[in-house]
């Protein structure tokens, strides 16, 4: 077979040797071309491996410059090759020159001056000179060796090749990888219907010729386009070969390859059933040619695809459901962030937050979601102390601040340790500590967290020194704190734990120690006036320490325990008593039925039968004295008030003078209680231009004790009234110019 190629090529290099043919010349073999496009053609390097000519051309070469290098062509000579590619050299050497100016030469790869391989151009080859060029050439490239004379000069030259041997072709593949050779269906009116070979091994790039029916079509490489517009069954075929056969040779060429194209009428076509994700559907529908896509069944579309084929397209679309989304649990000791499959970190806390996931599912790659429930937890103590049956119990108080809330449950376990124990041995597992001693001690506190599947281990360490007195409550005291001045008790403190060793501090207000004031118990005489109050302050110390320190108030009779006098309208008024002392109320002047609601209540509202002046007396006795005092309200009737002189009020212990509050001056008033002892009260008369004044003094049962009366001739000034002799409470009435004050005067005891 290959020696009927070579004949039938070697009939047609004559044929071509015979034809007239201005752009080869004879005086090489094989002639050299005029142009690049009329060369000649050797199908190895091998073949010009000793080529002897000249280069008799008078066409310059159309690539300006001649190539990379720089240079002008004025004669250029040109012949194509083709090689197995690879690393190749070309030696020219130069002979006899017409005007000794050399010669210039190179490899382009196309005719079109678009692929410069390689060149010598700067300096010329001069005659008897040599030179060479390297190249990296593909396999079966056609590629064109090209040498011009320097300023039109014409040299004998020789070439000299390595490498660059003879290319061979493979077979060629089925066309569209179809082994049966049967392409179908192809619709009628198709256009650019694609139709390829696979490449030839080795990157070799032959020139190949596609046939339909037997008639050529365009395009010479492994790739073809093709339109059918009519039905039928159509052959074609794809050859290819190496050579030139313009020139006369062909190097290689590979059997034919054929398959059968059949074109005929497609109705439909049925594409494989296809999956939409809820969201490519939701909310608005999925969008498919014309049509939207809501619930899942088979559709048809009339479609022209891009090889401009009609036909019913029929596709099976199958609408997912919506995946549910799955509970993710998260719980950290530290405060770390959930990191969500994407990469995503969600902090804080969350209680089933939606976080989507888009195109995670599995096989569809669909939108899905997880419900994130996070929990942080934070662990701190509050350490406190009790005495528990004489034994200091310390309480750690552990707690979560700031807890989540979303449905975490907390598990606690504790271990005491003595810190300066390296060996960590376990003193307690319980939660509250009993210490032996005094010291430094480390509390591990763990904490198991459970929320849904997720269970975190917290364990955070708290460092206390525990001092049993700074520790421990305040100490108990035991004394009477209600006294009579001039008292003498005792007052006891109670130490815990036993046996104490250490120091007793006592500190007394209104009163004086006249015992051993070292003692955990002390005798204290009371000077408190009437009216004052005490205080017993204690703390122990122990080795520089102190514990804390109990108060306790002390509180002896007042002189004006039951209040001012006053006046109400109606019948219902508050008794207010200004004692700290425990007392009870009673009437001791009462016109009408009385009704207290709570004698023994400081204060309390009280109730009367009808209107007119009432005493109550509150009374606080004690072992060695009594606290005594009384107040009188009178009740009015409420006509008597007029509400455009505005409410009235009863100042100054006054029992029979009601001012109007907007009226009052204290400027305007006629006489003021200035000072009172256990002798006599000191008064002093304001009013001017007054013609007479009266002064009768009543006891506490409205009894006339003394009397006086005063001539104007002794107003105004001071008078000191004489008190009666017993100890308690009194009246003092003045009557001036018709108009009456009453003062209630409490005489000292002796």
């Amino acid at each position: 077979m290959v020696e009927l190629i070579k004949f039938l090529f070697s009939i047609l290099a004559m044929h071509f040797l015979s034809a007239p043919f201005h752009g080869l010349k004879a005086q090489c073999n094989p002639p050299m071309g005029e142009v690049c496009e009329e060369s000649g053609f050797f199908c190895s390097l091998d073949e010009l491996n000793g080529y002897a000519c000249n280069n008799p051309s008078t066409v310059p070469s159309p690539c300006q410059p001649l190539c990379s290098q720089g240079g002008v062509g004025h004669n250029t000579s040109w012949w194509g090759f083709v090689t197995q590619g690879g690393d190749i050299t070309i030696t020219l050497n130069v002979g006899a020159c017409d005007v000794g100016q050399g010669l210039q030469y190179g490899i382009w790869g196309d005719c079109h001056c678009g692929e410069d391989v390689a060149c010598s151009t700067f300096p010329c080859i001069p005659p008897n000179g040599f030179r060479e060029i390297k190249a990296n050439l593909i396999p079966c490239k056609t590629y064109y060796l090209w040498i011009d004379g320097c300023s039109t000069d014409v040299c004998d030259f020789t070439l000299h090749t390595s490498c660059g041997t003879l290319p061979s072709l493979g077979s060629i593949g089925y066309i569209n990888n179809l082994p049966g050779a049967i392409i179908d269906p192809v619709c009628i009116g198709a256009c650019n219907v694609k139709f390829f070979v696979d490449p030839q091994p080795g990157g070799c790039l032959p020139t190949y010729v596609w046939t339909l029916d037997g008639d050529e079509v365009a395009g010479n490489g492994e790739e073809v386009y093709l339109d059918f517009p009519v039905e039928g069954n159509f052959k074609l075929c794809v050859t290819a070969y190496l050579g030139k056969p313009g020139s006369g040779s062909i190097c290689s060429q590979t059997a034919p390859r054929c398959a059968t194209v059949k074109v005929k009428n497609i109705s439909e076509r049925v594409g494989a059933p296809r999956a939409l994700c809820w969201e490519q559907v939701h909310p608005n529908g999925y969008n498919w040619h014309t049509q939207l896509i809501r619930t899942s069944g088979t559709y048809r579309e009339r479609i022209t695809d891009p090889n401009c084929c009609n036909f019913d397209s029929v596709v099976y679309f199958k609408v997912l459901e919506r995946p549910k989304p799955p509970d993710v649990y998260h719980i950290r000791c530290d405060k770390e962030p959930y990191i969500d499959p994407l990469g995503n970190a969600w902090d804080g806390c969350r209680n089933k937050f939606e976080i989507t996931l888009p195109n995670s599912t599995d096989p569809y790659r669909c939108d899905s979601a997880i419900l994130l429930t996070a929990a942080y937890v934070d662990i701190s103590a509050n350490f406190q102390s009790e005495i528990v049956y004489d034994t200091l119990v310390y309480h750690p108080n552990i707690r979560i601040d700031h807890p989540c809330n979303v449905g975490e449950v907390y598990y606690f376990s504790y271990q005491w340790k003595l810190k300066s124990d390296s060996t960590g041995f376990v003193l307690s597992a319980d939660e509250h500590f009993m210490p032996q001693t005094s010291g430094d001690y480390i509390l591990d506190a763990q904490v198991t967290c459970v929320l849904g599947t997720d269970t975190a281990i917290c364990v955070r360490r708290f460092e206390e020194h525990f001092i049993e007195l700074e520790e421990a409550k305040a100490p108990t005291l035991l004394l009477n704190k209600y006294v009579c001045p001039n008292d003498t008790f005792w007052a006891n403190a109670v130490p815990w734990g036993g046996d104490f060793s250490g120091q007793f501090n006592w500190q007394v207000s209104g009163g004086q120690i006249i015992s051993n004031p070292d003692s955990s118990s002390v005798q204290i005489v009371w000077n408190l006036a009437p009216g004052t109050d005490g205080k017993v302050e204690f703390y122990y110390r122990l080795d520089s320490i102190n514990s804390k320190t109990s108060v306790c108030p002390i509180y002896t009779i007042s002189p004006q325990a039951a209040g001012k006098n006053f006046a109400v309208f109606g019948k219902l008024a508050t008794l207010t008593s200004r004692s700290k002392l425990p007392g009870v109320w009673s009437a001791v002047i009462a016109p009408f039925p009385v009704l207290i609601n709570d004698p023994q209540s400081a204060v309390t509202p009280v109730h009367v039968g009808g209107f007119g002046t009432y005493c109550f007396e509150w009374h606080a006795p004690l072992k060695h004295c009594a606290e005594r005092d009384t107040v009188c309200i009178t009740f009015r009737k409420i006509t008597t008030y007029d509400p455009k002189e505005g409410p009235k009020i009863e100042i100054d212990d006054s029992l029979s003078r009601a001012w109007s509050s907007r009226n009052v001056n204290k400027n305007d008033e006629s006489i003021k209680l200035l000072f009172y002892n256990r002798d006599y009260a000191t008064f002093e008369i304001q009013r001017e231009l007054l013609t007479d004044a009266r002064m009768d003094i009543f006891d506490i049962q409205g009894r006339l004790l003394n009397s006086m009366e005063m001539g104007e001739q002794s107003l105004p000034g001071n008078i000191n009234v004489p008190l009666p002799k017993f100890a308690g409470v009194c009246y003092i009435r003045w009557t001036i110019n018709e108009e009456q004050f009453i003062f209630k005067i409490f005489r000292l005891p002796e």
